[in-house]
């Protein structure tokens, strides 16, 4: 059964360093960088790729999948470890 997600479901950086207990300006930096690159996540059901941060007017919003959360995680490690 594939699970669906309402508009209150997408975080902003703010709302995703929250709720990870992240720096924001890490977060921000991780968005920024996942927009960039088109960093995508292939669905499990039908296997299409979906972009992991979605533009809305003017603003960026994290897609509500686990899947995009560890994509995003694992971006987030990589900026802090360059930032050691």
């Amino acid at each position: 059964m594939t699970e669906t997600y309402k508009k209150n479901d997408y975080l902003t950086p703010t709302q995703y360093a929250t709720r990870y207990n992240v720096p924001a300006d890490v977060v921000k930096a991780a968005v920024e960088k996942a927009w960039r690159d088109h960093t995508s996540i292939k669905q499990t059901h039908g296997g299409v790729l979906h972009e992991i941060i979605i533009g809305n007017h003017g603003k960026r919003h994290i897609r509500p999948e686990p899947m995009a959360h560890e994509k995003l995680n694992e971006i987030i490690k990589q900026i802090q470890g360059q930032q050691k």
